[in-house]
Parts: C-alpha cells; structure tokens; sequence
C-alpha cells in the first residue's frame, strides 16, 4: 500500500474517537476514551496531563506499538496525510513508522539498543528506509550527530549509549528519530530528567528541524510550562479523556475546564516569595479499572455539582470553535 502525497490543507495527523482499552488482571481498563484532535504540517500540539492519563498508551497507538493486551475501538480512526493507519498490514505500516512518523520515547537509555554503538544505531535506520549503503550511512550517522550538537561526533558513534550523559542520549534518540526526515514527530517527554539548560537545547533542536522541514509535532509533557512555550495548540488529558483543548496563547488566561486551572495554578510563579508552597490538586486520579459514571475530575473538583457526578460532559466549543472543553459548570469565563 503506497501513501500518496496529501492535499496542503489536510492536516498531518486527524484522530477520531480513539479508544484503546487494555485487558489486565485488575479487569478492562479504558486507558485512552473516544479521543479526538487534529495536528497541522507544521504545528506543534502539546499533550498535558497527569502520570497515568494515558498520554503515552495514546502516542503508541499511532504508530501501531501497543501491546498484547490493548484493543483498539472498532470506531476509532487515526490518519495520517489522509490515508488511515489502524488497519495497515505491518509491512505498510513499517515503511511509515520510522520514516513519515517518528517517535522519541521518554526513557532513551532503555529505547537505544545497548550492545550496538550510538553510530551504528542511526545508521541503521538509514539503510533500512532509505536503502543506503553501510559506507554511506556510517557517514551520514557522524553529520546526524554533529547536526544535533553532539561534540566529537566521529568518536562518539563508536560509543555505546551508556557511556554518554542523559542529554547526550536524548540527542541521538532525536538524530535517529530525524533521520529519514519525518512529517510528523511524536516526542513523548522527550526533557523528564534532564536539567534545564539541556532541556533547552532539545526543545529548540526539535523547534529548528519543524521550521526547515515544516515538520507536525506532538509534544507530550506533564510540564505545562514547556507545553505554553513551545506547542501551538494544548490538549489536556484526564483519565483517558481530552478535557480541554486550547491555544498556547489563552492557556494561563482563558481556561474553563477546572482542571486545566489546577494544573496552571500549580506552575510555580516568579513574583512569589522564595519557599512559598506550591498549589497541588487534592484527592487521586480515578481507577481506570473501575466504571466512571460522570466527570472522572468530579470528586476532586470545588466545582463540581450532582450532575457532574452521574453524566460525562462532551468535549466542546462554546463561543470561541477552536476552545473546547468537557465541564458541566466551568470556570466563567475572563472578560479583557
């Protein structure tokens, strides 16, 4: 099956009604619950949410790495460039996955292979989706190394991932995921661990590549503060479920959905006195095991009403069509 070029306005990557349920011991959980979102040819959509909420599960579902245990809902739709990518054959979807749409998994120590050297690995994948030869890509994988600001990239490539620094793999997971020239980049917390200045320089090497390449990007943090500074559009996930959906620009100012609130009001402010005590949101997440009857936030919100708690609220606009949000009583919205 052959991807053929998509029409300019069609988004990189449309998403509608996904849900993937996962079979454990504990029973059926919903990890990710009638999803819905669209990312444009060069924009970045920022994924927010708790530990647990099914950010990752909903990353790996696109590009087809779930496990055994997860089913896909027969109404979900995931295409890429227009053309659908749930049902592909797994040769298809290998020509795709890697090359058209790459990932940077969270944890690179553990997604890099340790017994191959950091060289070889990037090679690698040229030879694969490009055909090159190894002489070839041994080449292009120093050049991929030194265009990601690793130094000394012809020594480093005879390195195994544990001899470098946690920003030094992070780097290479980036140079092999950019490789084949992705459309589309799927970094799922691509800076947990790493200190600040590297975090930086990740984030703004992921930024340079989306500008010459007109490279989608989903940015998936628990960070909301690096979600407002480097993604286009938030998506906030709770218990599965997108609650808000809205630009980077209105996200401090304009939210509705009372979790949303409690994640910004949990950013730390520069204006406060040094050791003042962050804002957390109180009570546990819901257990996704277990039947959710209404809003999964309800029992942790100061909002919430004996509606909030029987009837799950749709995610939708009221006013503004590109500000969506699922909340029976929202926060009221700010007026200039």
């Amino acid at each position: 099956m052959t991807l053929m070029a998509a029409d300019s306005e069609t988004p990189a990557l449309q998403v509608k009604n996904l849900t993937v349920s996962l079979h454990t011991p504990r029973g059926t959980v919903r990890a990710v619950n009638d999803v819905s979102f669209a990312v444009e040819r060069g924009k970045t959509l920022g994924i927010v949410g708790e530990s647990g909420c099914g950010k990752t599960i909903l990353c790996r579902t696109l590009i087809g790495l779930l496990p055994d245990c997860a089913v896909v809902g027969g109404e979900s739709r995931v295409a890429f460039n227009g053309k659908g990518l749930l049902r592909l054959p797994d040769p298809d979807l290998n020509k795709i996955r890697g090359m058209k749409i790459a990932m940077v998994f969270q944890d690179p120590l553990s997604s890099l292979n340790p017994v191959m050297t950091i060289g070889r690995q990037i090679a690698e994948a040229l030879v694969y989706h490009l055909g090159m030869k190894w002489k070839d890509a041994d080449f292009q994988a120093i050049e991929l190394l030194r265009s990601v600001g690793i130094p000394s990239p012809e020594r480093r490539a005879r390195q195994y991932p544990h001899q470098l620094s946690g920003g030094m793999r992070q780097r290479v997971a980036i140079a092999i995921a950019l490789s084949c020239k992705p459309k589309l980049l799927i970094a799922d917390e691509p800076t947990t661990a790493l200190d600040v200045t590297v975090q930086e320089a990740v984030l703004d090497l992921l930024v340079l590549n989306q500008t010459e390449r007109k490279m989608a990007i989903i940015l998936v943090t628990h960070d909301l503060g690096i979600a407002a500074s480097r993604a286009h559009e938030i998506a906030v996930m709770y218990a599965g479920r997108l609650v808000e959906r809205i630009s980077a620009q209105q996200l401090f100012d304009h939210v509705r959905m009372p979790y949303t609130r409690a994640l910004v009001d949990a950013l730390p402010k520069m204006n406060q006195p040094p050791h003042t005590p962050l804002r957390s949101i109180d009570g546990q997440p819901p257990d996704l095991a277990g039947e959710i009857g209404g809003c999964a936030f309800a029992p942790r919100c100061d909002r919430a009403e004996e509606r909030c708690l029987s009837s799950i609220p749709p995610l939708q606009p009221t006013g503004d069509p590109h500000h969506l949000f699922a909340c029976w009583n929202p926060i009221p919205e700010s007026r200039p």
